[in-house]
């Protein structure tokens, strides 16, 4: 397609050759959006928030790219309902479906930029916190 765009702006072809690069475009930006859906499909992570009850968290498991638990945890600890989330997410089997891709884009915006009272931790980040 390349060849062909540099072949058609050669030829003096510009309306031409700006379709194709349109279109160039759009294949490239579905590719990499595909790939970022993969990549969302890879991730184990928690994010800690803030819970309505005080001296609470709010833990939120994303395994395969999906809220796979919700536990409440007391601060600084919480051993329990760490592994039982952790233990949880990592048994989520998932089918690929459009909710499942809406649902990843959803995760994806929010893991982009998180709100500052929030802590993205990994798995086994929640793990040696739940061993000490």
């Amino acid at each position: 397609m390349r060849r062909k765009l540099a072949t058609l702006a050669d030829s003096l072809r510009y309306e031409d050759a700006a379709r194709l690069r349109d279109r160039l475009q759009a294949v490239e930006g579905v590719a990499a959006d595909l790939e970022r859906l993969n990549r969302l499909r890879e991730l184990e992570l928690c994010v800690v928030a803030p819970a309505c009850e005080p001296g609470f968290n709010r833990v939120f498991f994303i395994a395969q790219g999906r809220v796979a638990a919700v536990r409440t945890a007391p601060k600084g600890g919480g051993r329990i309902e760490l592994a039982a989330g952790v233990a949880a997410a990592r048994r989520i089997e998932v089918s690929p479906s459009s909710e499942e891709t809406d649902e990843l884009l959803v995760v994806a915006q929010f893991l982009r930029r998180p709100p500052p009272e929030l802590r993205v931790l990994t798995f086994e980040e929640v793990a040696r916190r739940s061993a000490a």
